[in-house]
């Protein structure tokens, strides 16, 4: 880490030479032209631009360096660009490079020749400024035939990770020589199978190489190049939109301060007699003072650029510190999604879900109405069917709905994590039914083996998330289960073909429409039909002269494996335990698939063995976010509970500091903010005693955002599958 001691007063009180060259094409040597005279230069990062001004007197003038007046015209270097060295007797001089716009007549002595003369004012921009008018409305794309040239340009911008799945090549093509690297990623072929996700690096890379302002030729002339790179993230895939806007535009908010980035452009001076530019780098800034490490997502890399700053005994030197605590809490809570547990669900346990007075009707029909017993068989059982199909009875042998008494274990292993400390004498966690519901899907993926210690499962070659399994007692061999899913069924249904017996499927599915229960659909039979045990058949239903007709699955042996999401959430609470006597909370939900706590419950039934016997998860934790979740507050609570920091520094020395540097403590005093702008102010007057030159330096910190952090995080499911698109 650099120091910058102004203690020590070696550094020149007194504001050098400044010297103003200009040319009008990029391909042209600087021309010195003492003439111009500088007001004010300042270099900022965005949202503000680099700028400068410059004064020009015209008319009977005395030049520096002449005894006598001169006539000199009005200045027009409208595009001209412009670099200023400041020098100072320490060092090479600070370099500020730009172009200028039209002068503007400030002051005006006489309006009649050959008498008149007067002032221009030079407005001049950084070159940041051109790139606001560096517009996007191309694409850069692999080129589709195996051509030399492996890329094309076509109309309208791209969209970074616009689809489901990622849209770069998953190599980089060959540009020209003049760059380096000599390659960069493109747009890919959308029906290639092995596209990839852009990454902020990547999306940084591309948008310098293909999209900086050109000549009408279409040609890059200024040797721009990107630096500093390998610190922007590689683990996340932000969605940027580009068509239309400009590249100044993009890379702002690529690269912006909530994300913990930033960027700036620095020019490379060669001197010499005549001094040239050699590079024009668009630096990739972080905002972190130290790496922070993120379990599970990354290392947040810290600003290498750091400085030091003591001047409390310089007399020359005024810095400022102020604290804005008007955001700053007491204690920052993180919350990830709410919990899932996975666990099978033994039907039979749930017993008195339906009501006795419905079962009764719906079994008696109109069986006991007068003149049943002379209608056909055919009749009776059409008024069956009539009769079982209305409203009040579509829940019943069909909505199967968790008891209000349910204890939240599964074979009396808690369903969700269970936080109790060792011996406690709390209960399960049970959550309110109002409000937790079973999932359509489960959050396990086929072709994972989920036997065993939850912790030691490997997901990383999983396929499509798998349905709510549903296992029955085989009819025809005690102590034998059948899984019910037809394999080829696409929609989750499970299918039983009793031999020599109807036909008829059924499809297990979650039903949270009056609390959290699943729904039994059968196709093919009556709704009872896999209730033989729990339905009595009057004398029309064919059960009552063949019990067999179903296949005597009893539904009351079902065991059903799904995943119910709770009313808990992770959380971490930075600090544990703040001071305060009213404590001020800032609460951060993050609804993040990495973030998911996913707990499967011993004795959880996977799959059935070759025998066809059940086989089990040990249970566990199997995705445990607290690691990331605690990193990620204490990132937030190290920033929301301290306050902002302002800095300013005002010097009559020639301080050597740029914008995306990172002023890390000033006068012994923690500062840790990301310098946004100097300003270089050398006041043109005519007195014996001239207003000294002053130097500005600004810093200030700013608030992570972890929600658009987090936003760029990778679902789990696009993790496992690389493209992110399931394989079905």
């Amino acid at each position: 880490m650099a120091i910058l001691n102004l203690n020590t007063g070696t550094i020149n009180p007194v504001i050098g030479e400044q010297q103003v060259w200009i040319k009008a094409n990029w391909s042209d040597p600087f021309t010195l032209e003492p003439r111009l005279m500088v007001e004010e230069c300042v270099w900022a990062m965005p949202p503000s631009i680099d700028s400068a001004t410059l004064r020009w007197r015209f008319g009977e003038v005395v030049t520096p360096g002449a005894t006598s007046k001169t006539t000199i015209s009005p200045i027009d270097i409208r595009g001209y660009y412009v670099l200023i060295l400041q020098y100072s007797n320490e060092g090479s001089p600070l370099a500020w490079l730009g172009y200028a716009d039209a002068p503007i007549v400030t002051d005006m002595v006489d309006l009649v020749a050959p008498n008149y003369g007067g002032e221009q004012v030079v407005p001049c921009f950084g070159l940041d400024r051109a790139l606001q008018y560096a517009f996007i409305d191309s694409v850069a794309h692999l080129n589709p035939d195996d051509a030399d040239d492996k890329w094309l340009r076509k109309f309208h911008g791209g969209t970074f990770n616009g689809g489901q799945t990622g849209n770069r090549t998953k190599d980089k093509v060959a540009l020209s020589d003049d760059m380096d690297p000599a390659e960069a990623y493109v747009f890919d072929d959308p029906l290639a199978s092995d596209s990839q996700w852009w990454s902020t690096r990547d999306v940084f890379e591309h948008l310098i190489r293909f999209h900086l302002p050109t000549n009408s030729a279409g040609h890059v002339t200024l040797p721009w190049n990107f630096r500093n790179e390998s610190i922007l993230p590689t683990w996340d895939r932000p969605f940027l939109e580009t068509d239309g806007r400009s590249l100044w535009d993009c890379l702002t908010e690529l690269l912006s301060a909530d994300r913990m980035l930033a960027w700036s452009i620095r020019p490379t001076l060669v001197m010499g007699a005549v001094p040239s530019i050699s590079e024009i780098a668009i630096y990739a800034h972080s905002q972190a003072p130290a790496a922070i490490v993120i379990p599970g997502l990354t290392v947040i890399a810290p600003n290498s650029d750091a400085i030091a700053i003591e001047a409390s005994a310089d007399s020359m030197t005024d810095i400022q510190i102020q604290n804005d605590d008007s955001d700053v809490v007491d204690q920052v809570v993180v919350q990830g999604p709410l919990e899932i547990g996975v666990g099978t669900f033994r039907i039979s346990e749930w017993g008195g879900t339906w009501s006795p007075v419905d079962r009764a009707a719906y079994e008696s029909a109109f069986s006991g109405v007068a003149g049943w017993d002379a209608l056909p068989l055919s009749r009776r059982r059409e008024l069956n069917e009539v009769f079982r199909s209305r409203g009040e009875y579509s829940g019943l042998y069909r909505h199967v709905p968790f008891r209000a008494s349910w204890d939240g274990t599964c074979e009396g292993d808690p369903l969700f994590a269970d936080n109790r400390e060792a011996g406690s004498d709390d209960p399960v966690y049970v959550p309110y039914l109002g409000h937790a519901e079973v999932l359509d899907e489960l959050p396990l993926y086929a072709g994972v083996d989920y036997t065993g210690a939850a912790d030691e499962i490997d997901e990383s070659k999983g396929g499509r998330r798998l349905p709510i399994l549903a296992f029955i007692e085989s009819p025809t061999r005690e102590g034998d289960w059948e899984t019910l899913q037809d394999a080829t069924t696409v929609s989750g249904g499970y299918r039983s073909n009793p031999p020599n017996m109807l036909s008829y499927s059924v499809e297990i599915s979650a039903d949270n429409i009056k609390g959290a229960g699943f729904r039994c659909s059968v196709s093919g039979a009556p709704h009872h039909a896999i209730w033989p045990t729990v339905f009595t058949p009057n004398d029309a239903d064919p059960e009552k002269t063949n019990p067999d007709i179903w296949g005597n699955y009893d539904g009351a042996t079902m065991l059903i494996t799904a995943a119910m999401r709770g009313d808990r959430r992770p959380t971490v609470f930075y600090p544990t335990a703040p001071t305060s006597d009213m404590i001020r909370r800032r609460f951060i939900r993050l609804e993040h698939h990495a973030l998911q706590l996913v707990h499967i419950a011993a004795a959880t039934v996977v799959s059935l063995d070759d025998t066809r016997q059940q086989e089990t998860s040990d249970g566990g934790v199997l995705r445990d976010p607290m690691k990331m979740l605690s990193a990620l507050a204490r990132l937030a609570g190290e920033n929301l509970t301290q306050p902002r920091k302002h800095f300013w520094m005002t010097t009559g020395r020639l301080v050597r500091v740029t914008p995306g540097q990172m002023i890390t403590t000033a006068n012994g005093e923690t500062v840790n903010a990301i310098v946004t702008e100097v300003r270089l102010s050398t006041p043109i007057v005519e007195s014996d005693s001239p207003p000294p030159a002053r130097v500005q330096v600004i810093a200030q910190t700013n608030s992570v955002d972890l929600i658009a952090m987090m936003g760029r995080k990778p679902d789990l499911e696009d993790e496992l599958h690389g493209s992110g698109d399931y394989r079905r």
